[in-house]
Formats: structure tokens, sequence, C-alpha cells
């Protein structure tokens, strides 16, 4: 689905601070695996940290399609920094979901007011949530007043640079997750929290994600979101895959334009010629590019909540020198079905399709002859040293 000129110049604003402000610090936060602080405070002046807040509280209020396009674009330029943004609006989803007004009112005002960032803490070490929903972590009500928190949580995003922590929790002696799963806003200055500090990974150095233990952590009354289990029912954990997802769309869309960038600014010998114009060079990311595009496109039919319906086979009318033969062709599929004297080579032309993919040494609906070489899979059609090295939109897509 296409932005609205109002979603778009919320996406142009991000891009321009993400390309002048944010990117340029990313390897520095990266190699020196820490909070990405600097790129919080900016995100903050622009209002990106209230991206999903309600405008009546002030936030920007950003629906889903805007806020995944802002979340991929900040990726391209700092994949520690959209990480980071969006277990942030992940916690203010379940504030806005969940929280009371009076909650609201509190945590909302303390981030458009002051910037204070929220962290979302849920992995444990023996639990796999891939495989079954389970907390260990343990919250009890104490005498006096309040719970008290007990566990050890794993990849614990934002530790020593949040002002607050979202702690999942399953209320102690409660066996089913439906009726135990509670979330506690944890202050990041509450006695009893203790990080191991360690955080050397490969990557996504920046999100420093290390593990914290908690013992005996006394929180308020006030400081749990809604009733027991209804974390799991209001659609947030849902929405946080489409975001997660949108992270490494933006991720990859990076990594190819850099390889694509590469390859025409990098002069090889005894040709001086790009490396561009070396057709199996071309192929690699000739083949990636649709990849990146049928994730965008998985994604919007995601961000929308539902899927689009499949298309219905659609019949394809192509004249042939002076006769008329009708293909029959499912869409998505790899062969056209010859009938009715079509040519053998004959293949149903499609929007994407460009003169390029015409038959070897056949002409095609303009009378061009164009070469193809050939290799296992698929038939990428490239021309011979195009001029200029890579050009996008040229010949250089794989058919589907």
């Amino acid at each position: 689905m296409a932005l609205t000129p109002e979603q778009r110049l919320v996406v142009e604003r991000v891009a321009r601070l993400t390309r002048e402000r944010i990117a340029p610090r990313a390897a520095d936060y990266d190699l020196a695996a820490q909070n990405p602080v600097e790129s919080w405070r900016d995100l903050w002046r622009e209002g990106y940290l209230a991206a999903v807040i309600p405008r009546a509280y002030g936030g920007l209020g950003l629906d889903m399609p805007t806020y995944a396009a802002v979340i991929r674009t900040l990726a391209q330029g700092c994949a520690n920094t959209a990480m980071t943004l969006h277990m942030h609006s992940t916690v203010m989803r379940f504030v806005d979901a969940l929280g009371t007004d009076a909650q609201k009112r509190r945590y909302f005002d303390d981030v458009v007011r002051f910037g204070k960032l929220f962290g979302s803490w849920g992995s444990e070490p023996a639990v796999s949530l891939s495989r079954t929903f389970l907390m260990e972590t343990a919250i009890r009500r104490v005498d006096g007043g309040g719970f008290q928190v007990d566990g050890v949580k794993h990849f614990c995003t934002m530790a020593l640079g949040a002002a607050y922590y979202m702690v999942w929790c399953a209320l102690d002696g409660e066996a089913d997750m439906g009726k135990a799963v509670l979330q506690a806003l944890v202050p990041a200055d509450t006695p009893g929290l203790v990080s191991d500090g360690r955080w050397d990974t490969l990557g996504m150095r920046a999100t420093f994600s290390p593990s914290v233990t908690f013992t005996k952590v006394r929180i308020p009354e006030d400081a749990t979101l809604g009733r027991p289990g209804a974390a799991i029912q209001v659609g947030v954990v849902e929405s946080f895959g489409l975001g997660y997802a949108a992270i490494y769309i933006g991720v990859a869309e990076a990594a190819l334009a850099f390889a694509v960038d590469y390859a025409k600014k990098r002069i090889v010998r005894p040709d001086n010629a790009a490396v561009a114009q070396d057709p199996t060079v071309q192929r690699a990311p000739a083949r990636r590019a649709p990849g990146a595009g049928r994730l965008r496109a998985a994604l919007g039919r995601g961000r929308h909540g539902r899927a689009r319906p499949p298309r219905e086979p659609r019949e394809v009318r192509r004249h042939r020198g002076g006769a008329r033969g009708d293909v029959a062709r499912r869409a998505g599929g790899r062969r056209a079905r010859r009938v009715q004297g079509v040519p053998r080579r004959a293949r149903v032309p499609r929007r994407q399709d460009g003169d390029a993919h015409a038959a070897d040494g056949r002409p095609d609906a303009r009378g061009n002859r164009q070469e193809r070489p050939r290799y296992r899979g698929r038939h990428v059609p490239v021309r011979r040293r195009p001029p200029g090295g890579l050009r996008e939109g040229r010949a250089l897509s794989p058919r589907r």
C-alpha cells in the first residue's frame, strides 16, 4: 500500500536524520558495544521516541504502515538504533493497550517530555519461546502491598541505558501461562537488579543485551500492566513481529546497496573496467534484488493484519506472426503451457518483464534480439559489458 503524502513526510524526515546524524556514528557504537545514546537523543528531539504514543498524549500516533517504514529506513543506517527503538515502541504499545489512564499519563509523559526509554525483557536461559510460551521469572504479592520479582533474564536489550524495563513474569504458583503472565515495569535504579555486563557478540553489539538477575526486586502495586494473561491477548505480540521484520529488511537493503555501489566503483586490471561490468558479478545483485522486493511486499501484506487473496489464473492472448494463440498461465508458475500452435519457446509477457526477457536468437515484440547467458536454475538476462556497469531497473532481475 502506498503511503500518503503526510506519511511519506514522516519517513523522509527519519531518512534525513539517519543519513546525516545516526548512520555516521553507527560503526563506532557497534565496535564499542555501547548503547547508542546520542542517536536516542536525536530520535527524541525529532519525536520518534513517541512514534506509537497516541497524539492525545503528545506522541506521533503512527499507524503500522508508517511505523514499519520508519523502522526499515532507520535500520538502513543503524540496525542497533532501529532495534532499540522498536523494543521501546513495543513497550509503549503495551502501555497503550493495557495501562490505566494514570499509567499512560505518567509513562507517556516521561517519554515525550524527558526522552526516557523503556526496554522489554522476556528471554530466559532455560526457555525457548519458539517452542512453548513459558516464563520462569516469578512475581508474587508481598506483605505491605506491591510485588516481588525473582528470576534471570537473557538478552536484556538496553541494559544500563533505559529508564524502565518491562519484565515478563509469571504469577508464582500458577502453571497456566494464559492466566499467569504479567508484565512489570521496573525502574532501572531498583535495588536487586544485577547485570553480568557481558555482551561481546558478532552483531547487534550496540543493543547491549547482557543477562540480568532479579533478587527480591520490590515494585509498587501500580507497576504492573493489566490483568494476568492479558499481555498475550491484545495483539501487540503479533505487531512486534512486523517491526522485527522491517529491521532486517532494512539491513538487507543497505547490504545490497553497498554491494552494488562497490561493484560500480571497483576498477580491476588489465581491462581497467568496473567489477560491475562482469556478467558473473551482475548475477549476484540481480538474484537478490527481487528477494528484497518480495520481503517488502510480504511486510506490506502483514502490516494490515491480513494476507492478500491469491491471484486467479489469467488468460493472456498473444499475437505472433499473424496467428493468435491462447496461453493459459497460472501466476507464479515457472513455465507457460503451449497450446494452439504457439511456438515452443514463447512465453507469456508480464508487467515486470522487459524486452530483455525475449528468447535467445529470436526477435522480441519490438524486433530486437537479445542474448541470455544460462546457468543452473534460472535465466538472468544481461547485456554484455553494459555502459556504466550496473543500472537499476535494466534487465537485471531474474524471472520469478
